[in-house]
């Protein structure tokens, strides 16, 4: 039973007692969501659903908003009920962890994975999965990308030193070579 499925519908009450129309649509909306996401799991009751349900279903709300603000911005139209939605939804969700937190997580799931696998859809499901809830998961798989970009920079860099080197290489051994047969048609 998920505590805080109770919680959104006590302050969905609260704000019809109170008159918040725009935060008593915005839970009423995600109430319905939560509904949506309890006939898909094939539970009797939507307070069945477990926390990390609920907030799944904020996450894909947030993620719709995201999208509408920005199809609004993109018009020059201004986005503020959706903002004050994002508000309200925000609330419900676990505390985020701050950017240096994040950032230290990347690197360390990102690390092992390199030693291991060198795959970052690897490295992405593992950081998802210690992550997920905790931080924005599009600012997460940048972060990522970031990483395995530096990573690949890294070995082209690489790639190129031994290509030199290599050249370098042959080069010593035909002066080496010429040096010999120049010593032989001397004696």
């Amino acid at each position: 039973m998920s505590n805080l499925v109770n919680q959104i519908k006590e302050e969905s009450i609260k704000a019809l007692k109170e008159g918040d129309r725009a935060k008593l649509s915005t839970l009423r909306l995600l109430i319905a969501e939560l509904e949506k996401e309890k006939i898909v799991r094939k539970f009797a009751e939507v307070v069945e659903l477990t926390e990390e349900h609920v907030v799944e279903v904020i996450n894909r709300q947030l993620k719709k908003l995201d999208k509408e603000i920005e199809a609004y911005q993109h018009v020059g139209i201004g986005a503020d009920k959706q903002l004050a939605e994002k508000e309200v939804l925000k609330v419900y969700l676990p505390v985020q962890l701050a950017e240096e937190e994040i950032v230290k997580v990347v690197k360390e799931i990102a690390e092992s994975v390199k030693a291991t696998s060198g795959n970052i859809g690897q490295a992405m499901k593992e950081v998802s999965s210690s992550l997920k809830g905790k931080a924005d998961m599009k600012k997460v798989s940048e972060l990522m990308k970031a990483e395995f970009a530096n990573v690949v920079e890294k070995v082209e860099k690489v790639e190129e030193v031994a290509k030199n080197v290599e050249e370098d290489v042959k080069t010593v051994v035909k002066k080496t070579r010429s040096t010999k047969a120049n010593l032989k048609t001397q004696e």
